[in-house]
């Protein structure tokens, strides 16, 4: 079927700017990366506070500059973040789960910390620790899940949107110690559970608290992260048995432990609270490159009520 001409200039345009998110995102990161190097020498600190600041910069600039973007069309409202702590805690119970059910089954143990295991050690320093833990994963929604995924959504539909940026999440992390190509699948799964949190919620505000409570739950038993070993406490848990089941040194990401758990994590993102939304930006169906001064409604597509509703993706958005 034939794209008519204004919607297909719209879409390139959308997809034009996707790409200039991205680029801009790496250079701001990679400055703010290089006046962090003359403070740390921490690693996370030195991968999670680049992205972090880059991708605050980049947004902030875009915002700025349009008026018809704002942080509440990334879904990042006050009232949202009431859906922080639900992420939080919805997160770190399907985690919890998943210790329970390796001690259970006998393929989880806890064991001595062994110090030369150790990459981050942060048991002296706790609060930094979850600090660093809170930046990355919000430097990572805001890149990922923010204008980025909200332009290729525009530009090729709700469904494309989420499969690019979640192989690209998982392709970010194909250089992880023990990584398989089972590890790099589930790593992507849980990127598109963070953009359907934003897609169907229209809350950025929930894809960060999922993001932050599985980590940081992760870290606190002693389970490693993508395959680093990370402490918060004196837990260390070795997970035994096949690694395509458990994850093995990878964490549970890397095994279909992890993969059942993402699933019933998806099917209560729906009923999970977010506070109010407003109208997200693939709301905008005519806001093209001849629209840029438009804020809230806009012509047909807009909604003109300054609200959107949350729990299911404008038909905009679907292609």
């Amino acid at each position: 079927m034939r794209i008519p001409a204004p919607v297909l200039t719209r879409r390139l345009w959308d997809l034009a700017l996707a790409s200039a998110v991205v680029v801009a995102t790496f250079v701001c990161g990679g400055l703010t990366g290089w006046a962090a190097a003359s403070l740390t020498t921490n690693l996370v600190a030195l991968s999670a506070i680049p992205l972090a600041g880059g991708s605050l910069a980049v947004t902030a600039g875009a915002i700025a500059a349009s008026r018809r973007l704002s942080w509440s069309a990334i879904g990042l409202t006050r009232a949202g973040l009431v859906a922080v702590p639900w992420g939080l805690a919805s997160a770190s119970a399907v985690c919890c789960l998943l210790v329970v059910v390796a001690l259970a089954a006998g393929v989880g143990e806890y064991r001595p910390i062994e110090p030369e295991a150790i990459r981050f050690d942060w048991r002296e320093w706790r609060l930094g620790g979850v600090a660093l833990l809170a930046a990355g994963a919000f430097g990572e929604e805001l890149f990922a899940r923010g204008l980025a995924l909200q332009f290729l959504a525009r530009a090729l539909g709700a469904p494309a949107a989420v499969a690019v940026t979640s192989m690209a999440f998982g392709l970010l992390h194909g250089a992880n110690p023990g990584v398989t190509a089972l590890a790099q699948w589930n790593t992507a799964l849980f990127g598109a559970a963070f953009a359907l949190a934003v897609l169907w919620r229209r809350s950025l505000w929930l894809a960060v608290g999922l993001h932050l409570g599985w980590n940081l739950t992760q870290v606190g038993l002693g389970v490693n992260t993508s395959g680093i070993t990370m402490r918060l406490t004196d837990l260390s848990l070795a997970l035994e048995g096949p690694v395509w089941v458990t994850g093995g040194d990878y964490g549970f990401e890397g095994g279909l432990l992890a993969t059942g758990a993402l699933l019933g994590l998806v099917a209560l993102l729906r009923y999970l609270p977010v506070g109010e939304s407003d109208p997200m930006l693939w709301d905008r169906e005519d806001c093209g490159p001849a629209h840029t001064g438009c804020a809230g409604g806009c012509g047909s597509g807009g909604d003109t009520s300054g609200r959107g509703k949350a729990g299911a993706v404008d038909s905009s958005a679907e292609g």
